[in-house]
């Protein structure tokens, strides 16, 4: 199509479009694309809508798993449920998962909870809490994408590396590493560098969301960062993983969960297709 014609017919669209008797439909118009937006690249948060329960069911029923980012500990129940031969290391500086983990029922299985952040360093950081198990707590501030009404609780955590975590407990495999750290998860692969390097680290799934603008990091880098590592990455979806490549257009798009496989669990033959972002 000649493109003095298309221009033309970009300017009648808009002309009809932004018309005053169609405004009513703007609003039911923009809701309705997002909402299919959100379907087709899958950007929901429910575990059981969004792939993380089937991701679970194709994990090993042994091993140890990491869960950065407790909270209420359903990912950590859902996971205990597989099998009595999984460990399961949970770690999340809130005050209030500390009861969380100490209601749940996790007599009969191996279960850690450790009280302390995983970021890229070792010290201490200023921790965020929302209240209420708020799903934003943070070592970042996030009023800006909260809201403005949004007051955190300040308060002083413990802050370790994986890699220095590791370390202490004899170095052991992890099978899977679970990170919803609130837009500090790539700070937490960041501080597990040397287990990655090493390939040390069987499957990662992390979380890709609006916190990640406030910790001013971009999926570009975690793209970078695990590929450097000898990692794949994948978009995960309700019944498979998608092979993943990186586009600029993804930045603050194509938020969801993603998973990064090892060498030698990229060798296995978890479900995968492809699609079209």
């Amino acid at each position: 199509m000649d493109r003095s014609l298309r221009d033309n017919l970009r300017l009648l669209f808009h002309r009809v479009l932004f018309h005053p008797m169609m405004r009513p439909i703007h609003g039911l118009a923009l809701r309705a694309v997002r909402r299919i937006q959100a379907h087709l690249l899958n950007c929901s948060t429910s575990a059981r809508a969004n792939g993380e329960e089937w991701l679970i069911g194709q994990l090993p029923d042994e091993g140890r798993f990491l869960d950065v980012g407790f909270n209420r500990g359903s990912w950590t129940q859902l996971v205990l449920e597989r099998g009595s031969e999984i460990f399961v290391d949970a770690f999340d500086p809130c005050r209030e998962s500390v009861d969380c983990a100490r209601q749940m029922d996790f007599s009969d299985r191996h279960f850690a909870f450790h009280n302390i952040a995983l970021s890229n360093e070792i010290g201490t950081a200023t921790f965020f809490d929302y209240g209420n198990m708020n799903e934003s707590n943070s070592l970042v501030p996030r009023s800006a994408d909260l809201g403005s009404n949004a007051e955190a609780e300040e308060y002083e955590v413990e802050v370790t590396t994986l890699d220095q975590w590791r370390d202490t407990m004899g170095n052991p495999f992890i099978d899977v590493l679970k990170v919803d750290a609130e837009g500090f998860d790539l700070h937490v692969l960041e501080g597990a560098r040397e287990s990655l390097d090493a390939q040390q680290i069987d499957l990662i799934v992390f979380e890709y969301a609006s916190g990640w603008f406030a910790s001013k990091r971009s999926l570009y880098e975690a793209t970078r960062y695990l590929a450097d590592r000898g990692y794949v990455l994948y978009r995960l979806f309700p019944f498979f993983l998608a092979p993943y490549e990186y586009r600029i257009q993804h930045e603050g798009q194509l938020t969801g969960y993603f998973v990064a496989l090892s060498r030698r669990r990229n060798e296995t033959n978890i479900p995968r297709r492809r699609v079209d972002y």
